[in-house]
């Protein structure tokens, strides 16, 4: 199990827009993570007094950027983290209206589905206590030409 201050420095969001509490399990396809952020009131994504259920799809993008960090960092413990952004959102699927009145912590997995020099798609799934909250897949795009480890 890896915890919010050894996967925060693999994406460039920090402070209350990293939005990951830790990894559960990671291996070559695929990282689980969970995240509690979604209760907090200061969170950065919430409209007005509310945490809509599309914020989900970022906690998805998170998890598959510290996927990619942890990746990149097993092939190359010396380099950088590379930069990468998400390109594409599709097939979103929710099945809640908001996120902060969830009581527990949100299980996010994101799973490669296939993967190029240039970026992975993701397979994502939100979930709070077993209970499906959003799904959908992302693309992300590597920056210039850093190579993801497969």
């Amino acid at each position: 199990m890896l915890e919010k201050p050894q996967i925060e420095p693999l994406l460039a969001h920090r402070g209350a827009m990293f939005l990951l509490e830790r990894v559960t399990r990671f291996d070559g396809d695929e990282i689980q993570c969970t995240a509690c952020s979604h209760r907090d009131p200061r969170n950065p994504l919430r409209d007005g007094d509310r945490l809509p259920a599309h914020a989900a799809i970022e906690y998805a993008a998170q998890a598959a950027g510290v996927h990619g960090g942890l990746l990149s960092r097993r092939s190359r413990p010396d380099a950088p983290t590379p930069m990468a952004y998400l390109a594409v959102v599709g097939d979103v699927r929710r099945q809640v209206e908001r996120l902060d009145d969830l009581p527990g912590d949100l299980e996010i997995r994101a799973r490669c589905t296939a993967a190029t020099p240039h970026g992975c798609a993701y397979r994502v799934e939100v979930a709070h206590r077993g209970r499906l909250v959003m799904s959908g897949e992302l693309v992300i795009a590597m920056d210039g030409g850093h190579q993801r480890a497969i």
